[in-house]
């Protein structure tokens, strides 16, 4: 549903039409309401790092971090330096967790990145709750290879079902249901990971949602993303 001004829903708790919930609220292409329990935009001022509602895990060190960059979520590299090795940052959501196992993660690609081998972004649910560092989670990784559904196991990211390319402004959901985890892009099946192995976590310590962000910086070239994010939510 579209609405006139970010003003008139910014106190909203709840929207249905008719019988039916509304999941979001969108003004000129940029989400300004959702029902998801842990969602931001980025649209707020630049800055390093993701800011107070975030954790840094600290597989990255400042001001390589995971940031807000006109109004997108990125790796910051500064652009005076003359070359990079290739750098990762994770960042742990805090207000909130979500009610259950079950439920979505979506993003929608603001930029595909480069193509330089290892980028990678990824968005996680069912990550750890609490720790300084990455220690599991399911999600959707975005890399020069295309959407991936991944696990992680401690330092161990592990590409389990191919979901076919992204571009700039695709929405991106997967879905999960026990261990069954589906994803969509612009609303149509783009692959399933069926986790027979039980190998993706679950239970009540492993319901925050996460971010992962990627750079590099070739010497005397230019600076290279991972995929930027417009947004992600999570519930």
């Amino acid at each position: 549903m579209k609405v006139k001004s970010a003003d008139t829903v910014k106190d909203l708790v709840s929207a249905r039409l008719g019988s039916q919930d509304i999941d979001q609220l969108v003004l000129d292409g940029q989400v300004v309401w959702t029902r998801a329990l842990m969602a931001d935009n980025f649209n707020r001022a630049n800055s390093i790092g993701l800011g107070a509602n975030w954790t840094n895990l600290g597989d990255a060190e400042d001001p390589y971090l995971a940031s807000v960059v006109d109004g997108l979520c990125r790796l910051n590299i500064p652009d005076n330096i003359v070359g990079m090795n290739l750098r990762t940052s994770t960042w742990r959501w805090n207000p909130q967790v979500t009610n259950g196992d079950d439920g979505y993660i979506e993003t929608r690609i603001a930029n595909r990145g480069g193509n330089d081998d290892g980028l990678r972004t990824v968005v996680w649910r069912r990550a750890a709750n609490t720790g300084t560092t990455p220690t599991v989670g399911v999600g959707m990784e975005f890399s020069p290879l295309g959407i991936y559904v991944v696990n992680r196991s401690g330092a161990t990211i592990l590409r389990r079902q191919s979901c076919g390319a992204f571009d700039a402004g695709d929405v991106v959901r997967m879905t999960s249901v026990g261990n069954v985890h589906t994803v969509t892009k612009n609303g149509l099946p783009a692959g399933v990971w069926p986790d027979t192995a039980n190998a993706g976590p679950t239970g009540a310590a492993n319901r925050s949602m996460a971010v992962t962000v990627s750079g590099i910086k070739p010497a005397f070239s230019s600076r290279r993303f991972s995929a930027a994010l417009d947004y992600i939510e999570c519930r």
